[in-house]
């Protein structure tokens, strides 16, 4: 069994987060908050940041975040309840102002190049490789579940430097709470959490899901008697260390934390 949930910037919107069902139609995993309007933005900047729940061997499905909302609001009201002007309101003219600055485009365009060429023979993921124009996502490339039907243009830039990665992350931000809030009116009801089962003996079950690093991937294999005998998680981090590698070569000494963070890679995720 194989599962699957498997210059500037110039087009595409995207999403770093989203919510979705595994195979069997039920949420995968949920965040909680309550009547309190201050919770509730905390909730809503906990689903940006959030990071996909993964099914096991045998319901390795697309992975999901759910709302249960507790204190008596409903968690299909919840697209109702937050509202997105704030949130717009407070980060797009900060946005608008840094892209727009010339300090900022003197000191970010052109510097930590990443050569487009190298994205596929060196297997990079998420917004180092859409900064390429790359446009590799688990979401387009691999649809499950809810991404069979909602479906994402990824927010790509051509340049490969520290400016279009940083353009890019403000394209998938610009995205990323309009689509929460429509996939959130559209959660099924049912339970919360379904049980699992006795996991299939001697198989090997793989699950992709685009974090917003880009592409995680979870293996898991079992045993004759169906225990797990080996799980493997992939970071997107350990695909993209050599992308800031061949930024590096040609630029100054001070450009490296720049870069670093432009790349903003997991350390122990190179382990993984």
């Amino acid at each position: 069994m194989l599962g699957k949930t498997q210059r500037r910037a110039q087009h595409g919107f995207g999403a770093v987060r989203h919510l979705g069902v595994d195979r069997d139609g039920e949420p995968g995993g949920w965040i909680e908050a309550g009547k309190n309007p201050a919770r509730l933005d905390r909730m809503a900047a906990a689903l940006v940041e959030a990071e996909p729940r993964r099914d096991a061997v045998g319901r390795a499905g697309e992975g999901a975040v759910d709302i249960a909302v507790v204190d008596g609001v409903p968690r299909h009201e919840v697209a109702g309840t937050i509202e997105p002007r704030p949130w717009r309101a407070g980060i797009e003219p900060v946005a608008r102002a840094f892209f727009a600055s010339a300090s900022v485009q003197s000191r970010l365009e052109g510097v930590g190049v990443v050569p487009r060429e190298a994205c596929g023979p060196l297997g990079f993921v998420g917004p180092v490789a859409r900064a390429c124009e790359v446009a590799r996502d688990v979401r387009q490339d691999h649809p499950w579940g809810v991404y069979r039907f909602a479906h994402i243009p990824a927010a790509t830039a051509w340049a490969g430097d520290v400016f279009a990665r940083a353009h890019v992350r403000w394209l998938e931000v610009r995205r990323s709470l309009p689509f929460l809030l429509e996939q959130a009116a559209a959660v099924p009801r049912g339970a919360l959490a379904a049980p699992m089962g006795a996991l299939h003996p001697d198989e090997l079950s793989v699950a992709l899901v685009e974090g917003w690093r880009g592409e995680i991937v979870h293996a898991v294999v079992t045993d004759a008697r169906g225990r797990i005998r080996r799980y493997k998680v992939t970071d997107p981090s350990f695909r993209n260390w050599d992308a800031l590698a061949l930024a590096m070569p040609g630029n100054q000494i001070s450009d490296f934390p720049l870069c670093n963070k432009s790349f903003n890679l997991s350390y122990a995720g190179h382990d993984l």
